[in-house]
């Protein structure tokens, strides 16, 4: 086996990321995908496997490491490491073991509660605060539970929100391609010498701005009303639940498994999902499109709106964080690597301070002949239009303003001051459309780590003829029992 060689130096921006990660304060981003049969093709098995083949799913090993044998040959990023140097540089050998877990449960129920709708909580603060890259080794790993659903761990250092979504983007392609009496390969890859090309990501700041429609001044009322038609159904149960018992093997069945901890006191964080099917998510998307506002600002003010009966002082503000993708089709760009660029909105909480609206009410106006009823349902309608739109064309100009480089009148943080404020992250990932396939998309979601200034991320995975999924995702010590309550409460009452 021929000796492996630097490909290049990390940059000052991975180098960053690679020092969070190696001082424990981030690790990585998870995006799990469930995976299912088009209803057009079922494969048949005899009576002795039907069984089995109904408890572990559609993915079987051989599919599995062929898909990724294929992406590892056509992504330089899947087969490189970071030794000392730092540097990259090709990982000698891939063993289906090394990046491959198999997560097993002992029955079929708590398999289709656990996975229902997406990543097990306990099963991704265990890998969140457990699972750690090593030198040497790839930079990504997949866990495979109840045989359908594929979680993807990505280390930040080359791979965003965006790259883990396009992972599952280019999976599921790979799978189409995948003979069914292919046989299982253990090994994925075997370095044999020669220059390995790795792109260097440009500068965020130097890449060109992401179009966000910006606000129109049509009336929100009946937006608001009919938005919230589609809401999210209830969020499950909080990670408090009783956890169903599992084991997590390093690969098949055959092989020794080892024990999942399920010490709550060592746990990463909480995290609670909401699920939107394929139809809704078409009507939300409408109606977004039709106000000329954005998923991102309509997340930003449904959970400012939430975290209202928790503030007692609204002088203050709340910063969001919300990565931006910045691949696009008129430059040539890679679906890996890390290619996006965090926009920092500060909100200030006078936007849904009630008293702001009321003293618009108690200016004198000719043209104002009566005050408005506090107690009337008109005065609780006009003050969620109030505040919403406010929100939304706040951040909405925020982005506009942030991704043209116009930074005029922007205030710019240090690092000190970050530290101080509450910053709250929104992360969405479009997947684009759902392809006819054999093998089809079924229900997405992910959550990256939190980083040690973030006390919340809230992360949308959609795809249309899909759905939309929700993941809240908080420290433990913090209680936010009542704003997944009132985040869900907000939307039902509008309906």
């Amino acid at each position: 086996m021929p000796a492996t060689s630097a490909i290049r130096s990390l940059t000052s921006a991975e180098k960053a990321r690679y020092a969070e990660v190696r001082a424990g304060l981030r690790n990585g981003s998870l995006f799990a995908v469930t995976y299912g049969f088009d209803r057009r093709e079922q494969e048949t098995w005899s009576d002795s496997s039907t069984l089995m083949s109904s408890r572990c799913g559609c993915l079987r090993e051989h599919q599995i490491s062929s898909a990724l044998r294929s992406m590892i040959r056509e992504n330089v990023e899947m087969c490189v490491t970071v030794t000392d140097g730092p540097k990259f540089a090709p990982v000698s050998r891939i063993e289906y073991d090394d990046v491959v877990r198999v997560i097993e449960f002992q029955t079929y129920k708590d398999e289709a509660i656990a996975c229902h709708d997406g990543i097990p909580p306990y099963v991704a603060r265990h890998i969140l605060n457990k699972s750690k890259f090593e030198a040497g080794k790839p930079l990504w790993e997949v866990y495979i539970a109840d045989g359908s659903m594929v979680i993807f761990h990505c280390h930040n250092v080359l791979f965003d929100l965006f790259a883990a979504g396009n992972f599952h983007v280019r999976f599921q392609q790979a799978l189409q391609r995948c003979e069914k009496n292919e046989p299982h390969n253990e090994t994925l890859f075997v370095y044999e010498g020669g220059p390995l090309q790795l792109p260097i990501d440009p500068d965020a700041c130097s890449l060109p701005g992401v179009d966000v429609p910006y606000p129109a001044s049509s009336p929100f009322v009946s937006f608001v009303k009919n938005v919230c038609r589609y809401a999210l159904k209830p969020f499950g149960a909080l990670a408090s639940a009783v956890t169903p018992s599992l084991r997590l093997n390093r690969s098949s069945l055959g092989r020794k498994p080892f024990l999942l901890t399920l010490d709550k006191e060592s746990l990463y964080g909480t995290t609670v999902s909401g699920y939107l099917n394929s139809k809704k998510l078409d009507s939300l998307l409408k109606l977004i499109s039709k106000e000329e506002v954005c998923v991102r600002s309509f997340l930003c003010a449904i959970t400012l709106l939430s975290l209202k009966p928790l503030i007692r002082n609204f002088d203050g503000s709340i910063a969001f964080s919300i990565p931006l993708d910045l691949r696009t089709e008129s430059h040539k760009t890679t679906p890996f690597g890390f290619q996006s660029k965090r926009i920092l909105v500060d909100c200030p909480l006078a936007l849904i301070d009630d008293r702001v609206f009321e003293s618009l009410f108690n200016r004198p106006s000719k043209q104002r002949k009566t005050k408005l009823d506090k107690n009337s349902p008109k005065f609780s309608e006009g003050l969620l239009e109030y505040q919403f739109k406010r929100v939304t064309t706040h951040v909405m100009k925020s982005l506009t303003a942030q991704t043209s480089g116009d930074w005029t009148g922007k205030r710019k943080y240090s690092k000190c001051q970050l530290r101080k404020k509450k910053i709250i992250e929104i992360n969405v990932v479009d997947m684009g459309t759902s392809p006819s396939a054999r093998f089809q998309i079924k229900n997405m979601n992910f959550t990256d780590s939190l980083g040690s200034e973030t006390f919340m991320s809230l992360s949308c995975a959609l795809m249309r003829g899909v759905g939309m999924n929700m993941c809240m995702h908080y420290l433990e010590r913090d209680s936010m029992d009542m704003f997944v309550d009132c985040f869900q409460t907000f939307l039902d009452e509008l309906s």
